[in-house]
């Protein structure tokens, strides 16, 4: 036999997956965020390893003039940026350096290391110079390392506008929720307030009053059942005032011949 959850159960429920509903949007919501910025971490990362092994042995033919020649070919993208190190950790060429004397040594960074020692090495750091994710990937290039470096965001998975739309889409979709749910909300309370005014209606005898309850299913019932017990109220008042008339009715004869005799004995007529 199924069983009828009741009005303050089903209301509790609905708020709850509610606020369930909504938990749920922010976390897919951070969760896709996430998750396509990884993509584009890992489109940055193929990018530049194609690009490191493409220019490596035309950067081998450009040895004696190689600070220039990567200041050239970065020339048109400011985003993107060659780096080259030796053994020593000291930068021997680089496209955004107009003085690369002035550089700090490299030796320490990881992505550095790794490639100094005959593997490929990455590194996202944020940067200093204009505040975003930088993807650092570096490969033996001869006895030197070979590093190139872009932000992640522009990447063609992955921008700021990307990200941007998401978090507004989101954003737009929880306030949807959370509008709907002001409105259920004020149309159950509608619906019990009219149930609230029909008692009040009936305390002060008017039993013409019909609840007009649309929704929820409970509260549809209950006005259904207060506007029946109106019906019958009305009906048995209507009974109460017949008989009270009635009443007074057939009384009214023989108490006002008792009335009569007992003033006549009262005047001594005995």
């Amino acid at each position: 036999m199924k069983t009828k959850k009741s009005l303050p159960i089903r209301m509790f429920l609905f708020f709850l997956n509610s606020a369930v509903l909504c938990a749920g949007i922010l976390v897919i919501l951070f969760a896709d965020v996430s998750a396509v910025k990884k993509a584009a971490q890992d489109q940055t990362e193929n990018n530049l390893r194609t690009f490191a092994y493409a220019l490596s042995p035309v950067l081998s033919e450009h040895r004696d003039s190689l600070d220039k020649f990567v200041k050239d070919i970065a020339a048109s993208n400011p985003d993107f940026r060659i780096t080259v190190v030796n053994q020593e950790g000291k930068v021997v060429a680089d496209s955004d350096a107009p003085d690369i004397s002035i550089l700090q040594n490299h030796g320490d960074r990881e992505e550095i290391k790794s490639a100094l020692g005959g593997s490929e090495g990455k590194t996202v750091r944020r940067s200093t110079v204009n505040n975003k994710d930088v993807m650092y990937y570096a490969v033996p290039f001869g006895e030197d390392a070979l590093r190139l470096s872009m932000p992640v965001n522009t990447s063609v998975f992955f921008s700021e506008n990307i990200k941007r739309t998401m978090i507004l889409s989101g954003l737009g979709v929880l306030a949807a929720v959370v509008i709907v749910s002001i409105i259920l909300s004020a149309h159950v309370v509608n619906q019990i307030s009219d149930l609230q005014y029909a008692t009040e209606q009936y305390r002060a005898g008017n039993f013409t009053y019909r609840p007009q309850i649309r929704s929820p299913r409970e509260l549809q019932e209950l006005g259904k059942s207060i506007g029946t017990m109106a019906e019958q109220l009305e009906k048995l008042e209507r009974v109460r005032t017949d008989f009270v008339a009635n009443v007074s009715h057939e009384l009214k004869p023989p108490v006002t011949s008792i009335t009569g005799f007992s003033e006549t004995l009262l005047d001594g007529a005995l």
